[in-house]
């Protein structure tokens, strides 16, 4: 993976729709934003529960994965059904 930097639009629409609790846009943002190195704001940081400091690849990747998580409590996906 090669580190990238987004631009300021595609960041804010993140934020966005973190904000919203839009599930299926924010899982559609964070698919192109897991090698974003531009840094996360402190309060963001916060909410998703990473380290200050931390990187919208970093909260991209947190979110593809509690989306995972979901799908794996709900039996999304899942073939013993």
């Amino acid at each position: 993976m090669i580190a990238s930097y987004a631009s300021p639009k595609l960041r804010d629409q993140f934020l966005a729709a973190l904000d919203a609790d839009d599930r299926a846009l924010l899982t559609q943002l964070a698919v192109g934003l897991t090698g974003c190195m531009n840094a996360l704001p402190g309060m963001t940081c916060g909410q998703l529960g990473l380290p200050i400091g931390s990187t919208y690849g970093s909260a991209a990747k947190h979110v593809l994965s509690l989306d995972t998580a979901r799908c794996r409590v709900a039996g999304v996906g899942n073939d013993a059904g």
